[in-house]
Order: C-alpha cells, then sequence, then structure tokens
C-alpha cells in the first residue's frame, strides 16, 4: 500500500516550526549563559573607606613612597568570557602581573605574584611571557618584607607555587586561612614542597579589615574566590589605590555593571559567588563613577588600564 504524500507546504511549515523553537531554544540559552549577569541597585559588600584610610594611617611607621608593577605575560581572552553580553567574536587584551609597594627604607611589599611560564602556557596558551619580569619578581619576593595576595587563584599564587626560593620566602608570606587551604586548588601549578610549605603558614585572621604594614590594609572580599580580598594602598604622596583581584577582569565590567558571564560558572572554570561578586561590582561601580573618588581601582588583569596607569605615571614600570 502507498504511504501517503505529505503536501511540501506542510512539509515547509513543519521543519519552519522546529527550526524556529530551536533558534529561540538557542537565544534563551545565550542569554541565559553568556548575556545575563544582574547586578543590585546597592550594595551590602560596600567597604568603610573612611576607617581603611583611618587604619592604613594608624602606624606610625610612613607610607610607601612608590608603587610599582611588572607585565609577567599579556595576552587576550574572549571578550564575551570576560562581560556578559559583550561581542562574542572580539578580544578583550588581558595581562598577569604583579605589584610592589617600596618604601623610603627601601621596605618592600609585593601584591600578587603571577605564575611561571608553563602556568601561563597551561591557563592562556599561546600568551606571550616575559621571563626576566617573572625572575625579577622572583628575587624581588626573596627580600620582600611581606607577600601578599588578592585570592589564592594560580594566576595571582603561582609565582609561591612554583618559587624555587620557598626557603626564603615562607616567613614573608601573609596569606588567610581559605588562601592557603583552597578546596579547589590545581596542583599543577605547585610543586609538592610549595604545597606542603603554604600549608604550614600560620593564616591570618582578620575580619573586615587589617593593616599589615602603614598604608595598606587587607579588606575580606569572598565572592570570586574564599580568600579574596581588596587591598588599599595609600602612598606618602596622597595617591591611593584599591587592588580588587578577580571581582571583575576589565574597568569595563565596572563601567557597564556587568559581571562575568553566567557560563563561566555552569561551566565550572569558575566557583563564584556571583551575588556577592554583584554586590561588589555595584560597590565599584559607584566608587569609581563618583566624581569625588580618588581611590584608583586597579583591575588585575586589565592590560589597557594598567598600561594607561604606566604612561600616566599612576604606577611605575619595573621593580625597585
Amino acid at each position: 500500500m502507498a504511504r501517503p504524500r505529505i503536501c511540501p507546504m506542510i512539509r515547509a511549515k513543519k521543519y519552519g516550526t522546529i527550526a524556529a523553537i530551536a533558534i529561540a531554544a538557542l537565544l534563551i540559552l545565550k542569554f541565559i549563559l553568556l548575556d545575563r549577569s544582574p547586578v543590585p541597585e546597592t550594595s551590602p559588600e560596600a567597604v568603610n573607606l573612611k576607617l581603611v584610610r583611618a587604619l592604613a594611617r594608624a602606624s606610625r611607621g610612613e607610607l610607601p613612597q612608590s608603587l610599582h608593577v611588572l607585565i609577567i605575560a599579556e595576552g587576550a581572552f574572549p571578550k564575551s568570557a570576560v562581560i556578559a553580553g559583550e561581542g562574542l567574536f572580539k578580544k578583550k587584551p588581558m595581562v598577569f602581573d604583579s605589584f610592589q609597594a617600596v618604601f623610603a627604607d627601601k621596605k618592600t611589599v609585593i601584591i600578587d605574584t603571577a605564575m611561571d611560564a608553563a602556568g601561563v602556557e597551561k591557563m592562556s596558551k599561546g600568551m606571550p611571557f616575559f621571563a626576566d619580569r617573572y625572575a625579577a619578581m622572583q628575587t624581588a619576593m626573596t627580600k620582600a618584607e611581606r607577600i601578599i595576595l588578592t585570592h589564592e587563584h594560580p594566576d595571582h599564587m603561582g609565582g609561591i607555587g612554583k618559587t624555587e626560593a620557598m626557603d626564603k620566602i615562607k616567613d614573608r608570606l601573609l596569606l588567610t586561612k581559605e588562601q592557603i587551604d583552597d578546596p579547589y586548588r590545581d596542583k599543577s601549578y605547585f610543586t609538592e614542597d610549595n604545597i606542603r610549605a603554604i600549608s604550614s603558614v600560620k593564616p591570618l585572621e582578620y575580619d573586615p579589615y587589617f593593616s599589615p604594614a602603614p598604608g595598606i590594609v587587607l579588606i575580606r572580599a569572598a565572592g570570586h574566590s574564599a580568600g579574596s580580598q581588596m587591598i588599599y594602598v595609600a602612598l606618602k604622596n596622597g595617591e591611593e589605590y584599591l587592588f580588587v583581584g578577580d571581582i571583575v577582569w576589565s574597568m569595563e565590567n565596572l563601567e557597564k555593571l556587568k559581571g562575568k558571564p553566567y557560563l563561566m560558572n555552569a561551566a565550572g572554570f569558575l566557583k563564584e559567588d556571583r551575588a556577592k561578586v554583584a554586590a561588589q561590582i555595584r560597590f565599584l561601580h559607584n566608587l569609581t563613577a563618583d566624581p569625588e573618588n580618588k581611590v584608583h581601582v586597579v583591575v588585575a588583569h586589565d592590560l589597557e588600564q594598567i598600561k594607561d596607569y604606566i604612561a600616566r605615571g599612576i604606577v611605575a614600570e619595573g621593580f625597585q
């Protein structure tokens, strides 16, 4: 018995409906995973800058006289992975770096330690790496008074994780319990000996603010990671800085009030508390949008911002 023939118009309509449903589903998925990153109108994560400033100046010692940066590696990430709702086929210039606060007596405090060439290659294949600068940072760590981190991820802690000078720097590490105990740590960025040494460091306990040196204040800011903290630095010349780690990956996030896309969490790349991060973004947006604000917000991975700060003399290039 012959099969009944389906009218071509009916067949076309059927396939057209299926295609429309598939496109709608993809658009909804894109909206959820790539475009949405809601930020609240107010921020329970706001920082009491008046108190932070007072703590920074409470010590009898002189404030640091300069702030320096070493660009360890630079390249670009997909912009859609950095800022929710932004260009699928665009790139955002990105950087791995380390900072150094220098005091008049030549004492120093290092903020973040980037990671070695193998770590950079693993995290961002083909990203240019500057071995001489990484070596200069390693030498600087052995002379630093303190080494502190915005958080415990390998692109900020990896310079400690792979250092060959752990015996010299161990007593200079100022790490919180969360930074030491990170349950998600990718051990490929650390040597076994260094993991043991880091685990033996006496953890710093504070809440919500702590000043480890004149002009420097640590600010609890869990969200991007359990051990995330903002770091305030005040220089003797009146310049102020707020290191925000990876709360955002670019100043454009703050300007546009957009965090990272949800896909970064859903795919397992990040394990952020997105509600806390969103509240921190609101606070930082309000701070940077305030015409009276004089604090330089430092976004760790924003290559364009770091190069602009160097060009304007806000941060000096190269460690002392």
